[in-house]
């Protein structure tokens, strides 16, 4: 579970560097307003307005595994932090499926909470 962990940690440290070779073609991601549902290649055309954080903490993690590794749902609550954006606050849930020797993200949701 450690990559998963990683890739995670990734996801939200390494902005729009690291999204594009971590998301399967046909992934869903559902971001707050005003970016709202991307899916496939919306993704990386809109990534690029998204913050990128500086320091991130995960709580009440959770994980989920389906068919033999294959599938696995990962919830938790984040809190990220910029020196040029307001503290962000969301409970977030990914769902990674392997596709060969690799795990790409097929669905991210974030709702934040404060």
């Amino acid at each position: 579970m450690k990559n998963i962990l990683e890739l995670e940690n990734k996801l939200w440290l390494d902005g729009v560097s690291n999204i594009e070779t971590q998301i399967d073609s046909d992934c869903i991601i559902i971001l707050p307003p005003p970016i709202s549902m991307l899916r496939g290649d919306e993704i990386g055309k809109s990534i690029d307005s998204l913050p990128n954080w500086d320091k991130v903490s995960f709580t009440d993690m959770d994980i989920a595994k389906r068919d033999s590794d294959n599938i696995i749902f990962l919830t938790y609550k984040v809190t990220a932090n910029s020196k040029s954006q307001p503290q962000y606050k969301a409970i977030c849930s990914t769902s990674y499926m392997k596709k060969g020797d690799n795990y790409k993200i097929i669905l991210h949701q974030q709702t934040p909470f404060y």
